[in-house]
C-alpha cells in the first residue's frame, strides 16, 4: 500500500478521536497539547444498564456497562438470561441504555458470542434499547435460562443540534432530617419554557449531580419536573447538579447548580 494512502488512513482515524478538533497533530507539542484537551472532555464514568425483567449481569465482575468520554461510547459485559425466552420471540430485549447522551444517533449493530459456539446479532437502538437477534450455530435456536449474551461494542456520538431559545427555571428547598445537619433532602423544580415563557410539556430533562447521570423525567402539563435526591454527605462536601433539556431534534445545555453547605447558587447558561 502507498505510504501516502497509509498516511491518510491514520490521519483520519485520528480525527475521530480528537472528536472535537479540526485539525490532525502534525507535532508532538501539538500531539501533547491535544491530549491535556481530551483530558478535559465530558466523562459520564461508568453506569450500568438498566435490564429487561428477563436478563441479569452474569456476575458483579462482568456487569454490563456503558461510558462515554467526549463523542466515544463503550458498553461492555456479560448479560444472563433469567427465564425460557420463547423462539418465535420477534423483539428479545436485554435492556436500556438510560442516559440520553449515551444513546447513539443510529442503529448500531454487532456479532457477539454466546453461550458455547453460539452467536447472535447485538443491536442498540437511538433510543437506548438494547437488543439480542438470530441467537443460534447454523440457524436459530432457544435463548433458555442461563444463556450468556456478551455485549461489548463502541460507537461515536455524531454532533448534537442544538435546542434553541429555551429557558429552564430551577428552584431549590434544602431540608434537614437530622439534627447535626449532616443527612439532607433536596427538592429541585425545574420549569422548562421557551423564550416567551410558554411551558414545554412532554420534553426530557436530565440531571447529572456532580458529573454522573442520576435520573431523567418529562416535563408535566405545567412544563416541570420535580426531583428529590438525597445524601448524608452534603455537610462533608460541595455538590454540583447540572439539569439538561432535550427531545428528539437535540438539546440546550441549562444552567449550572451548585450546592454548597446549604447555600446554593446558580451559574449562567452555558
Amino acid at each position: 500500500m502507498d505510504i501516502q494512502v497509509i498516511l491518510t488512513n491514520v490521519k483520519e482515524t485520528m480525527k475521530q478521536w480528537f472528536a472535537l478538533k479540526s485539525e490532525v497533530p502534525t507535532k508532538t507539542s501539538d500531539l501533547v497539547n491535544d491530549l491535556n484537551f481530551m483530558s478535559t472532555l465530558t466523562d459520564t464514568g461508568w453506569q450500568n444498564i438498566i435490564f429487561d425483567d428477563n436478563f441479569t449481569n452474569i456476575n458483579n465482575d462482568k456487569k454490563v456497562r456503558y461510558r462515554r468520554i467526549g463523542k466515544i461510547v463503550h458498553i461492555e459485559g456479560i448479560a444472563k438470561a433469567l427465564i425460557d425466552i420463547p423462539l418465535d420471540t420477534a423483539d428479545i430485549k436485554i435492556g436500556t441504555i438510560s442516559d440520553y447522551y449515551c444513546r447513539p444517533n443510529k442503529n448500531q449493530y454487532s456479532t457477539q458470542y454466546g453461550t458455547g459456539y453460539n452467536t447472535f446479532k447485538l443491536n442498540i437502538e437511538p433510543s437506548g434499547n438494547i437488543y439480542a437477534y438470530r441467537y443460534g450455530i447454523t440457524e436459530q435456536t432457544q435463548i433458555t435460562a442461563g444463556t450468556v449474551l456478551y455485549c461489548y461494542m463502541t460507537w461515536i456520538v455524531e454532533e448534537e443540534k442544538f435546542m434553541i431559545n429555551t429557558k429552564l427555571n430551577i428552584e431549590c428547598n434544602i431540608e434537614n432530617m437530622n439534627f447535626y445537619e449532616t443527612d439532607k433532602k433536596v427538592t429541585f423544580t425545574v420549569t422548562l419554557t421557551d423564550e416567551n415563557n410558554n411551558i414545554l410539556t412532554d420534553k426530557l430533562i436530565s440531571c447529572y449531580k456532580d458529573g454522573q447521570f442520576l435520573n431523567q423525567s418529562s416535563t408535566d402539563d405545567n412544563g416541570q419536573i420535580i426531583l428529590i435526591d438525597r445524601d448524608n454527605n452534603y455537610y462533608e462536601t460541595d455538590h454540583e447538579f447540572k439539569f439538561v433539556a432535550h427531545d428528539s431534534y437535540g438539546y440546550n445545555e441549562s444552567k449550572k447548580y451548585y450546592y454548597v453547605y446549604g447555600v446554593h447558587t446558580i451559574d449562567d447558561n452555558m
